[in-house]
C-alpha cells in the first residue's frame, strides 16, 4: 500500500498538479485522492486501470510489482 501511494502521489506531482486539482479534473473526491496518497485506503480495480491510463504507465508499477513503467 506504501508503495502505491508514493508513486501516486509523485505521478500527480510530476504531471504539475495538486492533488486536489488531480481530484477535480478526474472527477474524484478530495478525500478521496487524500486517502489514496497517504496509504489510508486504495482504488478498486477499475479505478486502477483508470489511474494507470491517465499516466500511462501499468498497474504492476503503480503496485510495486515493477520499478519501471
Amino acid at each position: 500500500m506504501e508503495i502505491f501511494s508514493d508513486r501516486l502521489k509523485k505521478l500527480i506531482t510530476e504531471s504539475n498538479l495538486t492533488q486536489k486539482e488531480f481530484a477535480e479534473i478526474h472527477h474524484f473526491g478530495r478525500n478521496q485522492i487524500n486517502f489514496w496518497c497517504n496509504g489510508k485506503a486504495e482504488p478498486d480495480f477499475k479505478t486502477l486501470v483508470y489511474i494507470c491510463g491517465v499516466f500511462e504507465v501499468s498497474s504492476d508499477y503503480l503496485l510495486g510489482i515493477k520499478e519501471d513503467y
